[in-house]
């Protein structure tokens, strides 16, 4: 009995069977969240990091080679880091008790030359309306990363641990027992402000204008469809304007002290009520502000500082938020630093070793069969109207993909890296790469492109404010990209990759950005329309979706699900251009060993007694690459925080509003599987 229900939750469910052996097996690193595919593409990356720094040659000091060799060596230094204590940190102390006297001198330091985001953060953002880098102020100062543990009620026991935990820190800090209790406390409280402000001005409707591969967003509430708050929303504003809006900060003075350049008079704001919610609370008690600005010091650093602070952030942020069981071993942690400091440099370095001429053609070979079958898509959709059309045609003709590694600008030569001075050198590769960013204020944007991304990221974005892709070096190996393996084996990962991220600058909110990156209303309003109610589809149904008996928050996923759809449905249509789907073969070499196991799971409900079609093939491909085997504590960030959801999701959902899948598999009324052709959505 107990077998023939199993059979049945197998054939309801095309993700389980797919992957159920795997996740039999699967056990999370202890110092991980989770393991995937993914994540072994990451370990993997850092391996071969960790062999490239460990063999770098001797250089003068002055070469960019001699300073990542340098950091390299200090990362790895934990005698000298124990020994220097906390002294490092004192420029970070002095700077917090500046806040008490001169607010914009001490948050000019801790922004700009130490890379504390304390209340809020500035960066430079592209302009709406104009291809030029503009000044932005960003909600910021959130310790555990986002609104919900603040405010969810079921999140008590995680406050309880982020108060005791600032507490200890500010002991550390030589404050007194009680007084460092009550600091945790007073932290908890501005942060939640903070977080309730974060959280009423975040709204699907506003923009963002970056999409990633495994980006997050914060939760939104639970509508059936978005709705902007004018209180809420953005803006842009001029130095006066900035200074009558949100007073309690010299405003013209913080942005000199922090390097901005002084002819610069507009600045972006991503959300007027975080920024007028952190000037009041910059007004507030100065006791409370002291305790709060100390522990973002801290908590900025401690990392890098001696192990019983790192330790105690780790346990907080590591263990408490992201159930992690250990700390990462200490070179994979240096090898992150090395990727922030001089991440331009070390990616060079990475493709000349690890990225194959071959394995580079093949992947621009794979884009632009992708591409090729956008073009067609947009060319046959049925709803769209001539104007709409031709824009469309336009803005993705312009679309740009950046393949590998590109062109950083990035110069080194600033940069001060000293031996046996892990904290410095952090602090300085904070300031130089700030510094740069001012220095792009007024310039066109294509210059700052990717600048959160370094060719050994295993990630890959879309960024609608340049109208570009972005494929790391990273993302081209096993199980995404293999130049040996058949063609369906490459179009059911990377291909799917690349479809996904073209697939945003169409969606939700890619759809609002013209070819040029800018905001532009450049549909008719009837083919807005159309697209609006075709995009209610899929919220509706994403929000039936129920994963460990919780439904999904369909606003929350709905442009993240229409990714995964458009890009398996793209994939998929240039396996069919090459004649794939008209023959049966044998699994790729790479694949066979992870494909051929669950066939017969598949063909108890197929109808597949012997061989396996490419079409079968791909879909196996595209559910085992998108598996994930998450500790609690990341599932239920996956469910509630993480605008792409569950990966049992991800495969299901665009699965089931796929008529080939059904031709493939044979899914048929009362499968799982099965939605009634009605129900199925359809936007592209």
């Amino acid at each position: 009995m107990a077998g023939e229900v199993a059979r049945r939750e197998e054939a309801h469910n095309f993700y389980r069977a797919a992957n159920r052996g795997w996740h039999d097996r699967a056990r999370v690193p202890p110092d991980a969240s989770a393991c995937s595919p993914y994540h072994d593409m990451r370990r993997r990356t850092l391996s071969h990091l960790r062999q490239l720094l460990d063999s770098l040659p001797v250089q003068p000091a002055s070469t960019g080679i001699g300073k990542l060799r340098s950091f390299w060596s200090a990362a790895h230094d934990e005698a000298a880091i124990d020994a220097a204590g906390l002294s490092p940190l004192a420029p970070l102390l002095a700077a917090c008790e500046l806040f008490a006297t001169d607010r914009a001198a001490a948050l000019g330091r801790l922004h700009g030359a130490f890379g504390v985001c304390a209340f809020f953060s500035l960066s430079v953002a592209k302009d709406a309306h104009a291809d030029v880098l503009r000044l932005r102020l960003q909600p910021a100062g959130l310790t555990l990363l986002s609104s919900t543990p603040y405010l969810h009620a079921e999140h008590g026991a995680t406050r309880l641990a982020y108060v005791e935990a600032v507490g200890a820190a500010l002991s550390l800090l030589g404050l007194g027992g009680e007084e460092a209790q009550a600091g945790g406390a007073a932290v908890l409280r501005i942060e939640t402000a903070l977080a309730a402000a974060e959280r009423t001005a975040w709204r699907r409707a506003a923009p963002s204008g970056v999409w990633q591969l495994c980006c997050r967003r914060p939760a939104a509430p639970h509508t059936r469809r978005r709705a902007t708050l004018p209180a809420a929303a953005g803006g842009v504003f001029t130095l006066a304007e900035l200074s009558a809006r949100f007073p309690g900060l010299d405003w013209r003075r913080y942005l000199a002290l922090c390097g901005a350049p002084s002819t610069e008079a507009v600045v972006l704001v991503e959300s007027c009520a975080a920024l007028a919610a952190a000037c009041r609370l910059m007004q507030a008690d100065g006791g409370a502000l002291r305790y709060y600005l100390l522990w973002c010091a801290v908590c900025a650093t401690a990392e890098h500082l001696p192990a019983q602070l790192a330790e105690l952030h780790f346990s907080l942020l590591g263990r408490t938020l992201a159930g992690q069981r250990r700390q990462p071993a200490r070179w994979e942690c240096a090898v992150r630093w090395a990727e922030e400091a001089m991440g331009a440099l070390l990616g060079e370095l990475y493709v000349q070793r690890h990225l194959s001429s071959s394995t580079l053609s093949c992947a621009h070979a794979l884009v632009g069969r992708i591409l090729q079958e956008q073009e067609l898509l947009l060319r046959r959709v049925p709803w769209l109207e001539e104007g709409t059309r031709r824009r469309a045609l336009v803005k993705l003709g312009q679309l740009r993909v950046e393949v590998g590694m590109w062109q950083s600008g990035a110069d080194y030569a600033a940069l001060d890296v000293r031996a046996a001075d892990h904290l410095g050198n952090v602090l300085r590769a904070r300031a130089w790469s700030h510094a740069r960013r001012m220095r792009m204020v007024g310039r066109r944007a294509a210059v700052w492109c990717c600048a959160d991304l370094v060719p050994t990221t295993v990630n890959a974005a879309y960024y609608a404010q340049i109208n570009t892709v972005v494929i790391p070096a990273a993302m081209l190996q096993p199980p995404l990209l293999d130049p040996s393996a058949e063609d369906v084996y490459n179009l059911a990962g990377l291909g799917t990759v690349v479809g996904h991220e073209i697939t945003h600058a169409f969606d939700g909110d890619g759809r609002r950005y013209d070819e040029h990156g800018c905001v532009s209303d450049w549909w008719t309003a009837a083919d807005a329309a159309e697209f609006e109610r075709r995009l209610v589809d899929v919220v509706d149904q994403s929000s039936s979706y129920a994963i460990h008996g919780q439904l999904l928050d369909g606003n929350l996923v709905a442009d993240e699900v229409l990714a995964d759809f458009g890009g398996v449905k793209l994939a998929f249509a240039a396996l069919r251009a090459a004649g794939g789907e008209q023959r049966a073969a044998s699994f790729p070499r790479p694949a066979r060993r992870f494909l051929q196991p669950i066939v017969d799971l598949i063909a108890r409900y197929s109808g597949v007694q012997s061989g396996v079609s490419v079409e079968q093939q791909f879909f196996l491909a595209y559910a085992r690459q998108c598996r994930e085997e998450p500790s609690p504590k990341k599932m239920w960030d996956r469910i509630n925080v993480d605008s792409h959801g569950p990966s049992e999701f991800r495969v299901n959902a665009p699965l089931a509003n796929m008529p080939a899948f059904y031709h493939a598999f044979g899914i048929q009324p009362g499968n799982g599987m099965w939605r009634h052709p009605n129900s199925r959505f359809d936007v592209w």
